[in-house]
């Protein structure tokens, strides 16, 4: 089937969006709307792309698509959010008296079986709830699940619930749908809960947990192991004479923080601090403690549980994240309350021991290796076609120098300072202590330009590569993006391997190949460490013009451009070459 997109015509907003997903469709010669689906959601929705005919005329076609592009973006919205398809709370009432309705019967038919003891031949309203009740959340989750899942019996509800709880779960794709959403399947569970709990008060668990507890203070009182005083206290919440001022058992509400508070007090705000954790590991950590926290319904530390945990990594694992992802995001839960439970601010961690463990093999742990010097030359030689400066010069100056991309793509201008005789990169400020350095640019780097022909001709307060935009974090997240992107189309052109994860990493490599140059060059350890900010103390940071002149700069001179170095088809070539010329 051929399709046509309409030109685009440069404008933005509501015409942009028209002509982005107009397109003429030649199989019935007419205009249709069409819009890709992300891939993250073609399961959730059920399709790959939204298509619709709209009509032969450009203008009448325009007219008909935007109520389409409206409800697409609706539908997308809610699909990113975990609540599509849509479900109504009506259906969701439905469904929830289906399951009460068939779970009370199939219970009570399991209490009736014969042999069974006489004591449990009652009604169900007169058997004490500890006897019959569901154990705990997880068991609540299973049995709603199940009811979703498999064949089901909607003979004891009435209209109008029975025909909505058949439109919802008598078809494969809406039932499945809503196992899917997050937001439904909460909505679903809290009413199977309250229905469960009207009749039962609470959790069989709880239930027995409660009377052996009942029974156990008593004992103690009995014996007068327990000051009566010291209970009254906890429940009524207040100090215990000789006691901390949060007594046991009783810890006052506090905000998880996915969402940060205007004081501070909330518990990653808190963890962070003390941990010092920078600005970007605090915006990653609301973001993972987001969706736990719009999966458990509340942000109180004190009333997580295990059980709320184990359903977040259960959610990961139904949306098929990597093991590496899933414990990434359980870690971000883990820590803050590790926090928390040192500073007596909850009793105990529910994320403790709560990790994820991959069936069968695990994969291999793969070690990143440096650009060859055929690579290498590869790479530099593309770049000096760039028309732009950060895939222009990012390239040769990790070459020559060996930083992490964030190091260059985040400079200024004025950090390429000359330093008696030696131009060096100045990183005042980076992730570590240890990465603070001065590093002296190769003369391979100086004659190509890099200085005269682009550093000099920038202002004095630009950044080094003012061509990247800024993200939320500096310009190293869009540096990497534009240079992955334009290396795998130089792999396309050359036919030479330059991405190839994870042993190679399109801008990292970098940094392992200078590491291989500064070993076959025969400098010391100590050097290289402070070439490559592992110094760990070994060298001061603080080095002056004299140890830039006398020990950096000839190191670095030491090691030998990708250019200077035969290789592959050279070397073939160089032997050709001495055989032909050799006396016979």
């Amino acid at each position: 089937m051929a399709f046509t997109e309409i030109a685009p015509s440069g404008r933005t907003g509501r015409d942009g969006n028209r002509q982005r997903y107009l397109q003429w469709f030649q199989p019935t010669r007419t205009y249709r709307f069409r819009r890709p689906i992300p891939k993250s959601l073609w399961a959730i929705i059920g399709k790959r792309e939204f298509t619709e005919t709209l009509s032969p005329e450009p203008a009448e076609a325009r007219r008909l698509i935007q109520p389409h592009i409206v409800e697409t973006s609706r539908i997308l919205a809610l699909a990113k959010a975990g609540q599509w398809p849509e479900i109504t709370d009506e259906e969701i009432e439905a469904v929830a008296i289906g399951w009460w309705s068939q779970w009370r019967d199939d219970r009570e038919r399991s209490l009736r079986l014969p042999g069974r003891p006489e004591h449990l031949q009652r009604a169900l309203k007169d058997m004490h709830p500890s006897e019959w009740a569901l154990a705990n959340e997880a068991e609540l989750r299973r049995s709603v699940e199940q009811f979703i899942r498999v064949p089901r019996r909607l003979h004891a509800i009435f209209e109008p619930e029975l025909s909505r709880a058949r439109r919802l779960l008598d078809e494969p794709k809406r039932a499945a749908g809503l196992l899917r959403n997050i937001s439904a399947m909460n909505r679903l569970l809290r009413d199977c809960r309250l229905y469960h709990h009207a009749l039962a008060g609470t959790w069989g668990d709880v239930q027995r947990l409660r009377e052996q507890t009942v029974e156990r203070v008593g004992t103690a009182l009995d014996e007068a192991q327990i000051d009566p005083a010291q209970i009254d206290a906890v429940i009524e919440g207040k100090p215990i004479a000789g006691t901390p001022a949060n007594p046991v058992g009783y810890y006052p509400p506090i905000s998880l923080g996915h969402v940060a508070g205007e004081d501070g007090s909330d518990v990653i705000s808190k963890w962070a601090k003390e941990a010092e954790i920078g600005d970007r590991g605090i915006y990653q950590a609301r973001l993972d403690m987001a969706k736990f926290v719009k999966l458990i319904g509340h942000d109180d530390a004190t009333r997580v549980t295990s059980l709320d945990v184990v359903h977040f990594k259960e959610s990961l694992i139904e949306r098929r994240l990597s093991g590496g992802t899933i414990n990434r995001y359980l870690s971000s839960i883990r820590s803050p309350l590790g926090w928390a439970v040192k500073n007596v601010k909850i009793a105990t961690n529910p994320a403790s021991d709560i990790k994820y463990e991959a069936k069968g093999k695990t994969r291999p742990k793969v070690k990143r290796v440096g650009y060859d010097d055929r690579q290498a030359r590869t790479i530099l030689l593309a770049a000096r076609d760039e028309d732009k400066p950060h895939r222009r010069w990012i390239p040769w100056v990790c070459a020559f120098t060996g930083c992490r991309l964030d190091e260059v793509a985040g400079r200024d201008a004025r950090e390429i300072k000359r330093i008696g005789s030696v131009w060096v990169l100045d990183i005042p400020n980076a992730k570590n202590p240890q990465s603070v350095r001065k590093i002296p640019l190769h003369s391979t780097l100086v004659a190509e330009g890099f200085i005269d022909e682009y550093v000099r001709k920038l202002p004095a307060n630009s950044p080094l590569f003012p061509d990247l935009k800024a993200g939320r974090y500096g310009r190293a997240g869009t540096a990497t993006k534009s240079i992955g992107r334009w290396l795998r189309r130089v792999q396309k052109e050359t036919g030479v391997l330059l991405v190839e994860e994870p042993r190679l990493a399109p801008n990292h490599s970098w940094r392992h190949r200078f590491k291989s140059e500064t070993r076959r060059a025969g400098i010391p350890e100590e050097v290289h460490d402070a070439l490559t900010g592992h110094t760990e103390g070994k060298v001061s940071r603080e080095y002056g013009e004299y140890y830039l002149q006398q020990v950096l700069q000839p190191s670095i001179e030491a090691m030998l451009s990708p250019f200077d170095i035969p290789c592959g088809d050279d070397q073939e070539l160089a032997a050709a070459e001495r055989d032909a010329l050799a006396p016979t």
